[in-house]
This record gives C-alpha cells, structure tokens and sequence, in this order.
C-alpha cells in the first residue's frame, strides 16, 4: 500500500508505505514494514524529510525482538 498527498499548497507531504509477507504454509509466520513521514519541500529541489519506519516479524530468531523501529531525519534533493 502507498499514499501520499500535499496539503498548505503543497508545504508538507505527507507519505505512508506498507507492505507484508505471509507464508502460505504456515500462516502464523508473517513480516510487516511500513514507513511514514513528513516531507516539506524547500528552494532549489531540497526537501527535509521526519519519517518513523517499523518492522514486525511474527516469529523473529531467538533473541531477537518481534518489533524493530527506526526514526529518521533525512535532508534529500529531488529532481
């Protein structure tokens, strides 16, 4: 799944992105990831991103935690 819009005339973007797989043999195992974040455009292409990324795994390896979650502060430049 991907959204994305603009709002105050286009002074901040707003963006989310999921996806997830399932095993089809054992349906108990499955990993989901998504990102979302705050985009806001600046002069000459710059952007300054916040964004907040998740991961869940079902069933990780032992002694791993089943949620991993990462917060970014990104400084980009489109063209």
């Amino acid at each position: 799944m991907n959204y994305d819009q603009y709002f105050f005339d286009e002074f901040v973007q707003f963006y989310h992105r999921h996806s997830g797989r399932l095993d089809l043999e054992d349906t108990d195992k499955y990993i989901l990831k998504s990102w979302t974040g705050l985009r806001f455009p600046l002069e000459y292409g710059f952007s300054v991103t916040g964004e907040v990324q998740a991961d869940y795994d079902s069933q990780p390896s032992s002694g791993v935690h089943k949620t991993d979650t990462t917060y970014l502060f990104k400084l980009g430049y489109d063209f």
